[in-house]
């Protein structure tokens, strides 16, 4: 593999808001050389590589908070990817992240059965075997799939290997019984919003959507920043998303919040014909000042951990479980 893609990594910068699409203030965080994270190679490395500058904005309309600098995908989901559902060193994390959303996916349900379920970035299709007595037929639409999709179909899950914006979804979809989900994709789209839309164009207001993503509520008030990493573009709190929702003519019915897998919000939503749609009052809109409080208390955290580490530096320190992300908690510990 050419390792030169993780070198003076060029980025583009995002100047508006995801959700809102107000125009954004500097980064209220920087994060200079934020290691890559995700990224596993063959090849012996012999040089510095694979650091970007990076920033998380916060966008004061709508409390959505979401990355400054933009990497290519080539860079970050090219063959050196490490992650997948069914692979990752982080196996049994991920499963139990989607176990966990096919709890919630039962509680919104109440066991219903489904003419059609589509899930838009499937990843592996872990999820959609699960769910496969759950619908007549089910649909897996990633580019990652590209080239097995033969080997992947198999009569009643067909998986399509291509972006959705090339898609015509709608003749996959059932006006009256459709459940269309994402699970934890909506954090790496660089346009969310163009993404729900179209989904929503081909849909009808019995279409149930369920989503699930990593919740910025849970980072903030677990002063768990180092959850912030390249990849993820987007840090949804309940405020931002349902101010989304109701920009897009939509109402939420149900939410809940798995603190054991990346403090993900679970929702469920569906298109409405209410004139005025306003579910803002039940969330909290995090400012920048508890953001950069809770930062600084991130920042206390890590410097205690740094010095308890460094305390035994004497002696021999073996470190089990070396996960995908431990390049940025090791960047917060200098």
């Amino acid at each position: 593999m050419n390792l030169s893609i993780f070198k003076n990594i060029p980025f583009k910068k995002r100047t508006a808001c995801a959700v809102c699409r107000k125009t954004l203030d500097k980064p209220l965080i920087e994060f200079p050389a934020l290691p890559l994270t995700d990224i596993l190679v063959q090849e012996k490395v012999t040089e510095r590589m694979g650091f970007a500058d990076q920033g998380l904005a916060l966008c004061p309309q709508c409390g959505h908070a979401q990355l400054s600098n933009i990497i290519d995908t080539k860079v970050l989901y090219g063959p050196a990817y490490s992650y997948r559902t069914s692979k990752s060193i982080w196996v049994q994390g991920a499963k139990k992240g989607n176990d966990s959303f096919v709890s919630f996916i039962d509680k919104v349900t109440e066991g219903r059965i489904f003419k059609t379920i589509i899930e838009i970035g499937c990843n592996d299709l872990y999820l959609l075997n699960s769910l496969k007595p759950r619908a007549e037929k089910l649909v897996g639409v990633d580019p990652v799939l590209k080239g097995r999709e033969e080997e992947l179909s198999d009569g009643k899950i067909t998986a399509i290997g291509d972006f959705l914006e090339n898609i015509d979804l709608g003749r996959y979809m059932d006006s009256e019984s459709t459940l269309i989900l994402s699970n934890h994709s909506l954090e790496h789209l660089e346009n969310p919003r163009a993404t729900i839309e179209r989904l929503l164009a081909v849909s009808t207001d019995k279409t149930l959507f369920i989503f699930e993503f990593p919740g910025f509520d849970s980072l903030i008030n677990d002063c768990r920043f180092d959850q912030v990493f390249h990849h993820h573009l987007h840090y949804f709190s309940l405020h931002s998303f349902v101010y989304l929702l109701n920009e897009l003519g939509c109402e939420l019915i149900s939410h809940e919040v798995d603190p054991h897998y990346w403090g993900s919000l679970l929702v469920a939503f569906r298109k409405t014909s209410k004139k005025e749609i306003n579910q803002l009052q039940s969330a909290e809109k995090f400012g920048s000042e508890r953001i950069l409080k809770n930062y600084d208390l991130f920042k206390q955290k890590m410097d205690i951990t740094n010095r308890y580490i460094e305390s035994f530096r004497k002696e021999k320190l073996f470190g089990y479980g070396a996960g995908l992300q431990l390049l940025v908690l090791g960047y917060h510990l200098n």
